[in-house]
């Protein structure tokens, strides 16, 4: 079995050579001679498609910031060290990433919106660590200030899912969520291939016409959906499993059935496989 460490190598690899391949072809360059508009048109559907798949994904924010705000009616004072309570800031500031990422996303922002990204699952994967941490180590670590590392919060992950609901089989969820980390963190550390998403293929020079930025936007805006997936997810855990409020945590499942799939069903048990011993 592959490691998340191999297979992001193995990805990233991939997206050098294609990048490189693309570029030295300079197809798209003389393209672009041919028809000199075409890319500032390709922008401007681009533009059009981010707007019209984020206001979906906006009503759906708009659905499940209630029950964010909702949490304060748990909490007596916000300086007080309970779960509940680290949960609540956690949430209002993850609250507040979802508004800076639509504005973002909404400018054609990729490299920005996908660090962002990063940030936003780390929170919500904390959450899930302080919901599920019934001796309270990390959450007293956490109120003395120490920062809780990212793969304290896997490692639970993989603990609370160590086998798929639907089959009973074992499932690799410790090493999927590494990959994911692994991939966003090629912006965050700012690794080869995501420099190139700066560059305009129609010029074949930096991208100062911003057509790359909105094009790489549209392609990675599965992303944000699948982490607002994540988002109801955990809000579902924190009063289901914290609180034991089932009437909420039924009307947050309604909630993520407004979302749309990302992938097949075909497509997600070809992901699973790559994980698997």
């Amino acid at each position: 079995m592959a490691t998340p460490k191999q297979l992001v190598k193995e990805s990233i690899s991939k997206n050098i050579n294609e990048r490189l391949e693309t570029f030295k072809s300079k197809g798209a360059r003389y393209f672009a001679k041919i028809f000199p508009a075409y890319p500032f048109i390709e922008k401007k559907r681009d533009e059009l498609l981010i707007k019209f798949r984020l206001r979906k994904l906006e009503k759906v924010f708009l659905r499940v910031t209630p029950h964010i705000k909702d949490i304060r009616n748990l909490v007596t004072d916000l300086d007080e060290q309970t779960r509940v309570c680290a949960c609540y800031l956690l949430f209002w500031k993850v609250m507040r990433r979802w508004e800076v990422l639509f504005l973002l996303a909404r400018d054609g922002r990729n490299q920005e919106m996908l660090e962002l990204l990063r940030s936003l699952h780390e929170n919500l994967d904390l959450i899930m660590l302080f919901t599920s941490d019934k001796e309270e180590k990390n959450l007293k670590k956490w109120f003395e200030g120490e920062i809780i590392e990212a793969g304290k919060s896997r490692e639970q992950y993989g603990e609370l899912l160590k086998v798929r609901p639907d089959t009973g089989e074992k499932f690799p969820a410790y090493d999927m969520k590494s990959f994911i980390y692994k991939l966003f963190s090629k912006y965050t550390h700012n690794a080869y291939p995501s420099v190139w998403d700066l560059i305009n293929p129609y010029t074949q020079e930096m991208d100062k016409d911003r057509i790359a930025d909105y094009h790489w936007t549209r392609n990675n805006l599965d992303h944000l959906f699948i982490a607002m997936g994540t988002t109801i997810g955990q809000l579902r855990g924190f009063y289901t499993f914290l609180v034991g409020d089932y009437n909420k945590s039924d009307e947050l499942a309604k909630i993520d059935k407004l979302l749309p799939d990302t992938s097949t069903k075909e497509e997600m048990e070809e992901s699973i496989k790559k994980f698997k011993t």
